[in-house]
């Protein structure tokens, strides 16, 4: 129990959003990362799957793809699933939006590729 009498591992106020992509977490002190598979995500946390369960109250490091490091905590863990509590708060629908494209990159795929007729194929 917290000291405002709220339980610590009670579930969650607010939305979530239904993910299913991967992320890495890196569980302290080990110097690697655990890639997981991401099922939720919310302002406050994220629950995660994986072959490896840390205990509650152990450190994570959580990257997610389109927020970055995020410092938080297992608040539990239970039959291949972990709920990490975030010791900041996110915008979970970041992670769903896809990165802009650049000029540079489009230009250069571009100039990789020649127009013309492709090698080996006949016209009839």
């Amino acid at each position: 129990m917290t000291p405002d009498g709220a339980d610590e591992l009670a579930p969650r106020e607010g939305s979530r959003v239904s993910l299913f992509m991967l992320a890495n977490i890196t569980f302290e002190p080990s110097k690697g990362f655990l890639p997981v598979r991401v099922r939720n995500l919310s302002a406050g946390g994220i629950m995660v799957e994986s072959g490896r369960m840390y205990a509650p109250g152990h450190p994570a490091i959580c990257e997610i793809k389109g927020i970055g490091e995020i410092p938080g905590v297992v608040a539990w863990a239970s039959g291949g699933r972990m709920g990490i509590r975030f010791d900041v708060e996110v915008d979970p629908n970041a992670a769903r939006m896809t990165p802009a494209k650049s000029d540079k990159d489009d230009s250069l795929f571009h100039r990789l590729i020649k127009p013309g007729r492709r090698p080996g194929l006949a016209i009839r």
